[in-house]
């Protein structure tokens, strides 16, 4: 259960990263619980403020009502625009990170894992990652809810990718 691979991470892998990433974030109940407070906030807010102006309550609820629904419409374009519009993103942002432009090497063990490339080396415990996910394209290995550095896929062989599920099996960090 130790290995090795080295790579060179391309725009793909970052697009997949970062589509993953997007994707986690969404389908998180902290996400939806969020959207749905300021959903119920803002409703509440117009209805009070209709059932004021209008003197009838009921068009106050009908008219929050229908801000939420117009409020989640609107949620949806955004989230689909966002998603159209993030491999552009993507691949704009690593063309200016020359980080990404050399190779990187990285190991892994029963205790953890390391990376090394020119400019410089990492190694954390298992126990250090805050979540480690990943799907067929990318695996991401989170320091926090936002920063993870990535392993991709295509980086692998069929024995890499089974050490790997090994090592994190048995070594059990966050997901």
């Amino acid at each position: 259960m130790a290995a090795e691979v080295t790579f060179t991470p391309d725009a793909d892998d970052y697009v997949a990263a970062s589509r993953f990433h997007f994707r986690r974030q969404i389908r998180s109940a902290r996400f939806w619980l969020r959207m749905l407070v300021v959903a119920v906030v803002t409703a509440l807010g117009v209805a009070a403020i209709f059932g004021v102006i209008e003197g009838d309550l009921w068009v106050g609820v009908a008219v929050g009502l229908g801000g939420m629904a117009g409020g989640a419409a609107a949620l949806a374009a955004c989230l689909g625009v966002n998603w159209l519009l993030m491999p552009r993103r993507a691949r704009r942002l690593i063309a200016q990170d020359r980080s990404f432009h050399q190779s990187t090497r990285v190991a892994w063990d029963a205790d953890g894992i390391a990376w090394e490339s020119a400019s410089g080396s990492f190694r954390a415990g298992w126990s250090d990652h805050h979540r480690v996910a990943g799907d067929e394209a990318v695996t991401l290995f989170y320091a926090n809810d936002q920063l993870f550095r990535l392993l991709p896929a295509r980086a692998l062989d069929a024995t890499g990718r089974a050490d790997l599920r090994a090592t994190l099996e048995v070594a059990r960090p966050p997901d």
